[in-house]
């Protein structure tokens, strides 16, 4: 536990000015408040906002965010109060510890709204101060180190499912490298263990059996740098279990087909020595098409900035390389804190695009529940950056739309969009928009947003401008015809009379999570699809769609998502293979054995599940076993 002198010197040794005479009273009045209170780890409870103070410090954050982070939890857990706050350290202090106290206390709301309206409240304290979600997102990793001491598996997991949902990406949007890295970590090895000991597993296995070529690598590079006369900062690292999980899902392959588990950073003084690297690089080893992003001169919208590109490296390795300044390197790691000592008015959220953007989408959207569906949508994409006629600059999540587009302008360009042309060729509404296109967007005045946008549409700003059209518009249209039905199953239906007949696809399998959407049928029963289903090319107009969102998925109503499942003909396989499905409480509904070979067996399996995310886990899972060759959803 840092003590009392020491905060005080590693405060001083970034900020000389800072006066030390708040924070040790502070630290006194801290200590003292919290007297012989334990945590769940046996601990003094003043360990906790010591703790929380030190990781701010280590972000070299102003003197009143240290001081907060000591007293953040006095007005919750002791019989000290706001006013006493005010008194004996100021309004400034006080209006930041009533902000991380108003988030604090959401924990005692129910587990239904508890998530969405959390999340609601933290973007409203962002915008008035910044420092409020930094103070919160070290309390949250510190409580995230320890979690482990919480007796309760469930409430264990509840805590590690919100700091993945709504902690991990507000530390990517802020830039915080070092906190998203450690909270994703954290959080994982509560929701999936065995995945994460699978991960861990196979990569000390590597070890044992192949030398560690992260050091040669380095010594390689930094040798092939000096050659060229350019000082530079050569660091080398192996990836996370999580992100290397995360791969193996996404590109559905399993741990021996991963490439570049390895990344590798070069640092410099200058941008122009960024660009002089990067030719070294390109002209000695061998390029991965596809794998190079230019984030300096497009930087992200959290202020990252980074030259990214992959290489066929030393021994042979398949590596990610970033380049950077040192500066850059900082702000990679600290985000918006890297520069707080040289801008003190960086606490104002309103000077951040993307946060003036949450604001937008609540203003819009009609919950916090449809709020946290709308924002949690990009929060994870990276990004893809297009240019208006005019050469301004948009960033957008990828996979974004000229839809998307037109509301990243204003909200008026998108409500009125009728076409598109990407590069000066008119294209449909639903392209796909790549690094570097050009956008132009034609508008008319008596054109509204379309509810059919919704399918390919994903920024929260455009979805939720869009719904909000359709309740003030079509209002007295929805009453008439009903708001929803419910029979039986998890499933709201908007603009259909009571009494229609639900059914879902058997041709995708639709899971609540899954983006869906109704096709009226002719004996006037409605069919759940999901969005990306192939049979929906078959209903290109709007007559017979229906808009259908998932109701309730928390009911206790079993879906079977279908599998497609290669794997080694092994003596035990089908028993691993079922071993790891019920490890995920999932039930093997039916198999069926489509191809048998001497050495691979191709089958499809229906599994009951709760929903899509715990498809996911029963998917990472599987993946997760040797002798799985390829698992994928059908």
């Amino acid at each position: 536990m840092i003590r009392q002198f020491e905060l005080v010197e590693r405060l001083k040794a970034y900020d000389p000015n800072a006066d030390e005479d708040p924070l040790n009273r502070a630290y006194v009045f801290s200590m003292k408040a919290h007297g012989s209170q334990l945590r769940a780890s046996g601990d003094p409870y003043f360990s906790h906002p010591l703790e929380v103070a030190s990781l701010l410090v280590n972000l070299h954050l102003d003197c009143y965010s240290i001081i907060t982070a000591l007293l953040h939890d006095t007005v919750e857990d002791t019989s000290a109060n706001l006013e006493e706050i005010q008194d004996l350290f100021g309004p400034e202090i006080a209006n930041l510890v009533d902000g991380v106290t108003k988030i604090s206390r959401l924990e005692e709301q129910s587990e239904t709204t508890h998530q969405a309206e959390n999340f609601r409240k933290l973007v409203l304290a962002m915008s008035t101060d910044i420092r409020v979600i930094l103070v919160k997102l070290a309390d949250r990793l510190h409580n995230m180190r320890t979690l482990h001491f919480i007796p309760s598996p469930e409430r264990r997991r509840r805590i590690a499912r919100e700091t993945m949902d709504i902690y991990v990406p507000l530390s990517e949007r802020l830039g915080i490298h070092s906190f998203k890295d450690e909270l994703e970590d954290l959080a994982f090895a509560q929701l999936n263990p065995e995945a994460r000991e699978s991960v861990i597993s196979r990569l000390k296995f590597l070890h044992e059996t192949t030398e560690n070529p992260v050091e040669e690598i380095t010594k390689e590079l930094e040798k092939a740098l000096s050659a060229a006369k350019i000082v530079a900062h050569v660091s080398g690292r192996e990836k996370t279990p999580y992100s290397i999980w995360t791969k193996m899902q996404t590109k559905n392959i399993a741990f021996e087909q991963l490439s570049d588990i390895m990344a590798f950073r070069i640092a410099v003084k200058k941008v122009e020595q960024c660009y002089r690297v990067l030719g070294i690089i390109h002209r000695r080893y061998s390029v991965v098409p596809g794998r190079f992003r230019d984030f300096i001169s497009t930087p992200k919208p959290n202020m990252y900035q980074s030259i990214h590109t992959t290489v066929i490296g030393p021994l042979n390795h398949r590596i990610e390389i970033q380049i950077r300044t040192y500066e850059m390197h900082r702000t990679a790691e600290f985000g918006v804190a890297a520069h707080w000592q040289y801008k003190q008015e960086i606490h104002d959220g309103r000077k951040y695009p993307w946060l003036r953007d949450l604001l937008d989408i609540m203003e819009q959207t009609s919950g916090a529940e449809e709020f946290l569906a709308d924002t949690k949508l990009e929060m994870f994409r990276d990004q893809v950056f297009c240019f208006t006629p005019k050469g301004d600059i948009i960033s957008l999540p990828r996979g974004a739309t000229p839809i998307d587009f037109a509301y990243a302008v204003h909200s008026a360009v998108g409500d009125h969009t009728v076409n598109v042309k990407i590069n000066g060729r008119q294209m449909p509404l639903g392209t796909t928009l790549q690094n570097g296109d050009q956008v132009e967007i034609i508008t008319s005045e008596t054109q509204s947003p379309s509810p059919r946008w919704l399918r390919f549409t994903i920024t929260g700003k455009a979805r939720a401008r869009i719904r909000r059209f359709e309740r003030t518009q079509k209002r007295e249209e929805f009453m008439k015809l009903g708001q929803s039905m419910s029979l039986g199953n998890p499933v709201s239906v908007k603009g259909m009379i009571d009494g229609v007949a639900i059914h879902f696809a058997g041709c995708c399998h639709p899971l609540p999570g899954d983006v869906i959407t109704g096709i009226q049928t002719k004996d006037e029963s409605v069919m759940i699809h999901t969005q990306d289903c192939e049979s929906l090319s078959h209903f290109p107009d709007s007559e017979h769609v229906v808009e259908v969102t998932w109701e309730d998925v928390t009911l206790p109503v079993q879906h079977a998502g279908r599998l497609k499942i290669t794997f080694l003909n092994r003596p035990g396989s089908l028993a691993s293979l079922s071993s790891a499905i019920s490890k995920q409480r999932a039930n093997i509904a039916n198999i069926r054995v489509t191809n048998r070979t001497v050495d691979f067996w191709d089958v499809l399996i229906d599994i009951e599940v709760k929903d899509v995310e715990h498809l996911k886990s029963v998917i990472a899972s599987i993946r997760a076993l040797p002798i799985i060759n390829s698992v994928e959803r059908v």
